[in-house]
């Protein structure tokens, strides 16, 4: 399977981007380039910011994949950018965040139901 991974140099994106290339699948990781990170030699990475569409779709040009897996989206524009480059060209787009978006909470599992954490200290990430 042919996949784009936004992100995928750091924490959960890196440790995706290994599993799927070890599953043998072909594996593209789009980010802003800043951080380097041990990615396997056949892994390609394109460069570019996602906030500037121009960018963006310079970067994307008119590829097609299997999937893509959002794993580095902050906010809404951020997200409905990046659908609108890939619109048509991709067969799944899988948006995946983390609980740190949620209210400390010691009820298990974590729904997308949950309470968010909209206290000062999160940005954009918990409340977008």
């Amino acid at each position: 399977m042919k996949v784009l991974v936004m992100g995928g140099t750091r924490f959960n994106g890196l440790a995706l981007v290994n599993e799927l290339y070890k599953q043998g699948h072909q594996v593209t990781v789009l980010n802003r380039g800043v951080t380097e990170a041990p990615l396997p030699k056949a892994v390609r990475r394109l460069v570019a910011d996602r906030n500037d569409a121009a960018a963006l779709k310079a970067a994307l040009g008119n590829e097609e994949w299997d999937c893509v897996q959002d794993i580095s989206g902050y906010n809404l524009p951020q997200v409905r950018s990046l659908v609108e480059c890939v619109k048509g060209r991709v067969g799944h787009y899988i948006f995946a965040s983390s609980t740190v978006t949620y209210a400390a909470t010691r009820i298990l599992p974590i729904r997308e139901s949950s309470a968010v954490d909209a206290t000062p200290r999160q940005n954009e990430y918990a409340r977008n």
